[in-house]
């Protein structure tokens, strides 16, 4: 739920709105329903909490990777470093979210294999999405007309990566709303 983890990190801000407005309201909806007011996520139950999680993280993610398509020769290193961290983090969470989500229906005796396709499934993901910035660097190349590579042709592959991450939703979305639970 990562409702003690707010004060943490540097997802601080966005927790604490995710913890008031939505987890604590489902968590105890039932015995105050005055409560259900707060609940702007439509949550259902604390166990929907997950999926949200996934939802909104998978946004942030992919908001952060098409981020990085401004950066110039002048943006400031700290910058650079800063978004890459938090955005780095945000890229964790949602692995581990989405294993949370993919072991929930695994029963303990098939857990071996399910550890083994789900590496795998990433380590695949992760290789698509490099040969598809690598396509889309070589395409803007292309474009251009160009044999060298300047620092505007990775904008391009930036927001596809970015686009590419953000259709995820479109399973998210789909999946019931006690997923992971």
């Amino acid at each position: 739920l990562l409702i003690t983890r707010g004060s943490l990190t540097t997802f601080s801000i966005a927790n604490d709105v995710a913890k008031y407005f939505a987890i604590i309201p489902a968590m105890f909806a039932v015995i105050y329903p005055e409560l259900n007011r707060l609940n702007i996520m439509g949550l259902h139950s604390p166990q929907s909490a997950v999926l949200s999680a996934v939802i909104f993280n998978a946004v942030i993610s992919s908001l952060f990777l098409m981020s990085y398509s401004l950066f110039g020769a002048g943006t400031p290193h700290l910058l650079i470093f800063a978004a890459l961290l938090v955005g780095g983090f945000f890229r964790s969470l949602q692995f581990t979210s989405v294993n949370t989500l993919g072991y929930a229906d695994i029963p303990p005796a098939q857990m071996s294999r399910a550890t083994s396709f789900s590496s795998m499934s990433q380590q695949l993901s992760l290789s698509v999405g490099v040969g598809l910035g690598a396509l889309a660097l070589h395409l803007t190349i292309l474009f251009h007309g160009g044999d060298a590579v300047s620092a505007a042709d990775f904008m391009p592959a930036f927001i596809a990566v970015g686009l590419v991450s953000l259709s995820s939703l479109l399973f998210f979305v789909r999946l019931p709303h006690d997923a992971g639970s």
